[in-house]
């Protein structure tokens, strides 16, 4: 028993606390404290490291976008970004069965996401099959990533951008009629975009 005054000077007694269950309050209380100074930090690391990753700089921003994914810290909008930077690296690196894995693991987490990040990862989905010579469905993702765009007006040069990729793919195919066709959809369907 501890014996301490109250304000008035009177003696109290007070029951001892385990030195364990005071630090377990302080680190928690700490703890409480910081989540958000944390999480502004974890974002703008997230957003450095994506960058990064899309300026080519993949061996430096793998190991954050990794931890980021790893501390269970990150919103669910920071994970979808570390999935897209990370599948980007991994298209990069060659490592095709890998970016779709991430992609996969993206969707599976965020079914209802934003369409912007989605779109993207969508588009690494389909970019891996480019990488390997399988055109055909390369132009089937690259489709549904024209279909995730949705009438949302940011994503216009996106759904342009992608059906000229097709046009690509199928002229890998040989088939310049159809090549033909998607540029030609590409300009009617986004012509303020061809300007």
């Amino acid at each position: 028993m501890v014996v301490s005054e109250d304000r008035e000077g009177q003696p109290v007694e007070v029951l001892p606390m385990d030195r364990r269950v005071v630090e377990a309050l302080t680190v928690g209380l700490v703890a409480v404290l910081l989540v958000p100074w944390l999480r502004a930090d974890l974002k703008e690391d997230i957003e450095k490291a994506v960058a990064l990753a899309g300026a080519g700089h993949g061996a430096e921003a793998r190991p954050v976008l990794d931890a980021a994914l790893k501390a269970g810290q990150a919103t669910p909008q920071q994970r979808l970004a570390c999935y897209e930077g990370l599948a980007r690296i991994a298209h990069e690196e060659r490592k095709y069965e890998e970016c779709r894995a991430l992609v996969q693991q993206a969707f599976a987490e965020n079914p209802n996401a934003k369409p912007d990040t989605m779109v993207m990862c969508q588009h690494w989905l389909a970019a891996s099959y480019v990488g390997e010579g399988k055109a055909e469905q390369a132009i089937a993702e690259f489709q549904k990533a024209i279909d995730m765009a949705g009438d949302v007006p940011a994503q216009q040069w996106m759904k342009q951008w992608v059906q000229r990729l097709i046009a690509d793919q199928y002229l890998v195919l040989g088939k310049d009629k159809e090549a033909l066709d998607a540029i030609q959809k590409s300009i009617a369907d986004y012509p303020a975009l061809g300007k």
